[in-house]
């Protein structure tokens, strides 16, 4: 799902609009991934306007906000990357090339960590 147009940024209000022309659909969805808190607030928002329960309705996850996240109600399921070691792995690999080194590894997988929290639930048989 994308927010705003063009590509720029969205704000709340077309946010909120997208995501309710989403749960409007006539076979809507079970469950939404977004890629940042403020688009799980949109969700949120839409949700309740429509009489959704959140999980019970419609389950919800976030991407990077470990910590927003625990305020919302319910709780926001999140992914959390890590990015302080992400950090320090592209400055180290920078650092290397900056002194004429090949990476040992051109590419490194780093793992992501699911945050189980009140917003998601086991989908409907």
């Amino acid at each position: 799902m994308g927010f705003g147009r063009g590509g720029g940024s969205p704000t709340a209000s077309s946010a909120d609009a997208e995501v309710e022309r989403l749960l409007r659909l006539p076979s809507r969805p079970t469950a939404i991934l977004t890629c940042a808190d403020g688009q799980a607030a949109a969700v949120y928002r839409a949700a309740h306007r429509l009489g959704l329960r959140i999980p019970g309705d419609l389950s919800v996850v976030g991407f990077d906000a470990p910590l927003a996240g625990r305020w919302m109600d319910p709780p926001l399921t999140t992914v959390r990357r890590p990015l302080p070691e992400m950090a320090a792995t592209a400055a180290d690999m920078l650092l290397g090339l900056a002194r004429g080194e090949h990476p040992a590894r051109p590419r490194v997988e780093l793992g992501a960590d699911l945050i189980l929290r009140g917003s998601t639930t086991a989908a409907a048989a």
